[in-house]
């Protein structure tokens, strides 16, 4: 482990979104130094702690300085795939391109890097073409970034965290339960009964900061709670509630084998209670 010192400590790249803003609650919690960057000034960031980033630019002189004092670079930030009309070069400059940049310098000022990155859907949904075009770069390039990473950095230099679906209490607190009513709604059966992993952004950034004070490098896998949509719309109403089953989860496109002994903190029925009740934690 590298001992912490006074200066920005933690570099975090992507600290507006969801994930981020909880990686910004738990390093404020565990009191680590930290500075970060995003394209807009979040609210849950002070001024003298962020400065403003986008993904497509090379990196400048001001954005280097802060580089040099990292010991840890947390590389949450990626171009999202619900921007419309995008070209895949789009995606590879933001989400490949820049991780590049930032595994040049690592030769030269030995940071360790933590890398957020997604299990990739199986290839029979993907060849059905479930997926939009803007998804389908996203991944690509998603699964691009991490292979880059583990080609140019060594072994102990980085900790590659491959999750899935996350939720959680956001800038936009509501947008999981609407997506559930949508979804249950719209008369789409495939959808309904598809078992999904869905996993609270807490337990995520508890983990990646906890990682920072731990020897985790390679590749760490989270998993979360099994449910299918028609479950936790049931959830939502009527407080009805159960694991999916090994078959099941065998079917889900976005099962994997836990590779460590991951403990959550916040399970989907506690989480589903917070979103309703509005609270943070």
């Amino acid at each position: 482990m590298q001992k912490l010192n006074n200066g920005s400590d933690v570099l975090l790249f992507g600290c507006s979104g969801l994930l981020g803003q909880y990686i910004v609650y738990e390093l404020n919690k565990k009191k680590i130094n930290y500075f970060s960057f995003s394209r807009k000034k979040p609210r849950n960031v002070e001024r003298k702690k962020w400065y403003s980033l986008h993904l497509e630019e090379k990196i400048n002189e001001k954005n280097l300085n802060k580089i040099k004092q990292a010991k840890f670079v947390i590389l949450n930030a990626a171009l999202k795939p619900n921007l419309k009309n995008k070209k895949y070069s789009e995606y590879r400059k933001c989400n490949v391109d820049f991780i590049n940049q930032i595994l040049i310098l690592q030769k030269k000022y030995k940071y360790k890097i933590i890398y957020i990155s997604s299990i990739f859907k199986n290839r029979q949904f993907y060849k059905k073409k479930k997926l939009t075009d803007q998804n389908v770069f996203y991944l690509r390039s998603k699964l691009s970034a991490e292979n880059l990473i583990k080609q140019k950095s060594k072994k102990n230099r980085y900790l590659i965290i491959k999750t899935t679906s996350i939720y959680g209490y956001g800038l936009d607190k509501h947008k999981f339960i609407q997506k559930m009513i949508k979804n249950k709604t719209s008369n789409n059966k495939y959808f309904d009964k598809e078992i999904y992993n869905f996993i609270h952004a807490y337990d995520i950034a508890s983990f990646i900061v906890n990682s920072i004070k731990k020897s985790y490098y390679g590749i760490r896998y989270l998993v979360g709670d099994y449910i299918s949509f028609e479950q936790i719309y049931n959830l939502i109403n009527n407080n009805k509630y159960y694991y999916a089953t090994n078959i099941e989860k065998k079917k889900s496109f976005f099962y994997t084998k836990s590779k460590f002994n991951f403990k959550r903190k916040i399970n989907l029925k506690k989480g589903i209670n917070l979103l309703k009740n509005n609270k943070f934690l």
